[in-house]
């Protein structure tokens, strides 16, 4: 508490964690800090004990002297913080330097001195970030510790408190609430070295993630995220391994890693708890296509990612450059459905359009909408599309046939329909729009309706690459 409290801005303390499992004799202990850029002694700890895994509270003032309601374990007026160039280094009885808080160079890493809010280091279980680093601290967001009706923010905890707080960041209740939701293995048609992975928040509260690390099926650090970074509810965090692919979308973390093409296994760690995996680490990926560059796409509804039926193949396409060939969804616009086909039959009054989809994720609401527009005569660009609402279509079944009519004639014209799904998801309620298909219709005009499905001219039918 560097900044002090609202009685006064002398009130500092400074708490320490034992991160083992056994008590710490802290008898002999001494803090020292940084003056005018040199190191001078703070104190020595004359005598005391840190529980295992708990906490010691160093104060400059009793409890009636300042707003804390939990009694130090040591009151020592020499505790003295400064709120620029702030730099604490503990040694142990022997002299060895134990651990250091801030670099002592311009303002300190955290904490808030107009709201009185504390510096907090992020504990990632039992391994915490370096206290020289920025991304090792935090501005406290709690308040425990204090007098009824004090404003200040921090988590003061002496060695006598009962109720330990939890390491930052290593919540038990996380285990399972971040998931693997979609990889990019085989790289893009860019290079099949552009890969990334993708992660999505399935809780309704925000997680954050620094210092977590995902890992190979060999336990080896394939990704360490060191940079301040969370995931909002019901949203996905994107890991690319390069700026240079065909992701339209940015990133939110761009770091080199290599995911191979065998024997794939990725596993997400918080500290020492283990949050999900993907895939089981034998022989081809679960999912994905090497040649068509299609992602493997995960089924979110499954938990268990070690599962084959926790994955499929890509078959939407969002968030690339215009052009890209490559299918996938970064940044999390996984369809819950996949299309298995989508036909387009003129007559000289109309067009009867078809769609047959599978549904890949239970619960999801999903309806449809149809964009037509078409081919400016004088040259290769096309109208504004034109939304013709197809629903209330829900899907009922796991695999179900539609069928819609657009009243409209195209005669002598190539006309582009797309179908898009619009899903709703069950807990956020938040919606998301894809782009399943694209076909493109040439017609002849004829005098009469023809059959379905065969007086149809088609001059090509494919899928949209972008």
């Amino acid at each position: 508490m560097w900044m002090g409290d609202f009685s006064s801005p002398s009130h500092e303390w400074i708490e320490l964690y034992n991160t083992t499992d056994q008590p710490i004799d802290l008898s002999g202990w001494r803090l020292a800090r940084q003056k005018s850029k040199q190191e001078v002694p703070m104190l020595t700890i004359p005598t005391g004990t840190v529980p295992a895994l708990a906490y010691f509270l160093i104060s400059n003032n009793g409890t009636k002297d300042c707003n804390l309601a939990v009694i130090p374990d040591l009151v020592d007026t020499s505790v003295t913080l400064t709120n620029t160039q702030l730099q604490i280094k503990l040694y142990d009885v022997a002299g060895r330097l134990i651990d250091t808080a801030d670099d002592g160079v311009g303002k300190p890493m955290a904490g808030d001195n107009a709201q009185k809010k504390s510096m907090v280091r992020r504990l990632n279980d039992r391994s915490p970030i370096d206290g020289q680093l920025p991304l090792a601290w935090r501005t406290a967001e709690q308040q425990t510790g204090w007098e009824p009706g004090a404003k200040e923010f921090g988590t003061p905890t002496n060695s006598r408190t009962n109720q330990q707080k939890p390491p930052i960041g290593l919540k038990p209740q996380l285990k399972g609430s971040i998931r693997f939701s979609e990889l990019m293995w085989m790289g893009d048609f860019s290079s099949n070295r552009y890969q990334w992975i993708e992660l999505y928040n399935t809780t309704n509260q925000a997680v954050d993630i620094q210092g977590w690390v995902i890992r190979s099926n060999t336990d080896t650090d394939l990704v360490r995220i060191n940079q301040p970074s969370t995931i909002p509810p019901d949203d996905y965090f994107l890991i690319a391994n390069t700026e240079q692919s065909d992701l339209e979308v940015i990133p939110d973390l761009i770091i080199p890693f290599h995911l191979p093409n065998i024997d794939l296994q990725l596993k997400l760690y918080a500290g020492q708890v283990l949050i999900d995996v993907a895939d089981d680490g034998r022989g081809r990926p679960f999912a994905g296509n090497d040649v068509h560059k299609r992602s493997m796409v995960r089924r979110l509804e499954i938990e268990d990612g070690t599962k084959p039926e926790a994955w499929f193949t890509a078959n939407a396409q969002t968030g690339w450059k215009t052009g890209s060939q490559s299918f996938g969804t970064p940044s999390g616009h996984a369809s819950p459905v996949q299309i298995l086909f989508f036909t387009a039959e003129a007559s000289t009054q109309d067009v009867y359009l078809q769609w047959e989809i599978s549904k890949l994720i239970e619960d999801w609401t999903i309806n449809f909408n149809i964009y037509r527009n078409h081919q400016l005569s004088d040259s290769a660009t096309y109208s504004q599309p034109i939304k013709i609402n197809a629903g209330p279509i829900p899907v009922v079944s796991e695999i179900i046939r539609y069928q819609f009519k657009d009243l409209v004639s195209v005669q002598n014209q190539i006309c582009r329909y797309q179908l898009e799904a619009v899903s709703r998801h069950p807990i956020s309620q938040s919606e998301r729009s894809i782009i399943l298909h694209t076909i493109y219709l040439r017609q002849t005009p004829v005098p009469v309706k023809p059959k379905p499905r065969l007086a149809t001219l088609w001059s090509h039918v494919k899928r949209l690459a972008h």
